[in-house]
């Protein structure tokens, strides 16, 4: 559960979906990548939390494994070591051929 007004990009979701399956039940200010899959907290307050987590305690258990499954396979997909390196690849090339002109 991460009611966060602020949080950006948390890495912290990202471990425990990659390396325990969780589901995390999130705000839209927890600016992360992945959206399917994951519980929606409306507003950052009490009422919107414990509608969350109530929401989270009615998935059936092959609903939340299929969602866990998905939510890996999309971390693999996207936030792996392998797509970072791609990815700083990518990025310094741009970097050294604009200061190259």
């Amino acid at each position: 559960i991460l009611p966060s007004c602020s949080e950006g990009m948390p890495t912290s979701v990202l471990n425990v979906v990659g390396n325990g399956g969780l589901i995390p039940i999130l705000t839209d200010s927890a600016s992360i990548g992945i959206r399917k899959n994951t519980i929606k907290i409306e507003k950052e307050d009490i009422k919107s939390i414990n509608k969350a987590v109530k929401e989270s305690q009615e998935i059936n258990m092959a609903a939340l494994k299929k969602m866990s499954c998905e939510l890996l396979l999309k971390l693999q997909e996207e936030y792996s070591i392998e797509c970072f390196s791609k990815n700083m690849t990518e990025n310094l090339k741009d970097i050294i051929s604009q200061n190259d002109l």
